[in-house]
């Protein structure tokens, strides 16, 4: 086990990324302009595991506004230092640090020749999910897709007030999902998801003829925990 600092990475930290870049990886290797690109983006973040003043390890993370899936773009471990829980480190810290900013849910592309990362992957809670891409990186290897859920830390939103008949059930379930689930953060994003799905079970309800009877705030709440479009999952 080799002992690293993980921290976000800065501007003169470039010409060791782009070593480590070139090292690593044989072919899609990352430009000195995209580098600079992404340590400058809002949306964007480079985290390095220093060793003696020495970056042996770098992360991207990559975030999207109203989005609250992060994608893990690269992960990137010095030759010298690998299966020494570098890269461990690396995707930890990506997760508290996505988490922190909104995300619930982190995913990745992994070259299918590459075991040794999914055993990593999955030895972290990532998950296959989907179809392999076929010829997805510049040598024409396909591609795995992970994905996992964490926590996410968002600040809370102001407590909701209301009932289920003076709101007309959209806000409902997210007081319900609270009771159902204490241990989950209603978060500002998590509102306004669940405010966008409940608003759409309800309006459905309302246009049946005859209207929908039975239909207990309990059981949009656990539909809406469930279902996909919570986390963005949607393929």
């Amino acid at each position: 086990m080799t002992t690293v600092n993980v921290r976000k990475a800065q501007v003169h930290d470039l010409p060791h990324l782009l070593k480590l870049e070139h090292e690593a990886f044989s072919g899609d290797c990352i430009s000195r302009r995209s580098w600079i690109g992404l340590l400058r983006s809002q949306s964007a973040l480079v985290l390095v595991a220093a060793h003696h003043q020495s970056i042996v390890g770098a992360a991207i993370v990559l975030t999207r506004k109203g989005s609250a899936v992060a994608r893990l773009y690269s992960i990137a471990v010095e030759h010298g230092h690998r299966r020494s829980g570098i890269g461990r480190a690396l995707i930890s810290e990506a997760l508290a640090c996505a988490g922190e900013a909104g995300s619930a849910e982190m995913r990745l592309e992994s070259r299918s020749d590459n075991p040794n990362a999914h055993r990593l992957f999955r030895s972290l809670g990532f998950e296959s999910f989907g179809r392999v891409v076929d010829r997805y990186y510049e040598d024409g290897m396909s591609a795995v897709r992970f994905r996992k859920v964490h926590h996410c830390t968002v600040p809370q939103a102001r407590p909701l007030r209301g009932t289920p008949s003076s709101t007309g059930g959209p806000s409902s379930p997210l007081m319900d999902m609270k009771a159902l689930t204490p241990e989950i953060s209603v978060a500002n994003l998590m509102a306004l998801q669940v405010w966008n799905k409940a608003t759409l079970v309800v309006a459905r309800s309302v246009l049946q003829w005859p209207p929908a009877v039975g239909i207990s705030k309990s059981t949009v709440a656990t539909n809406s925990w469930r279902s996909p479009w919570f986390l963005n999952t949607q393929e």
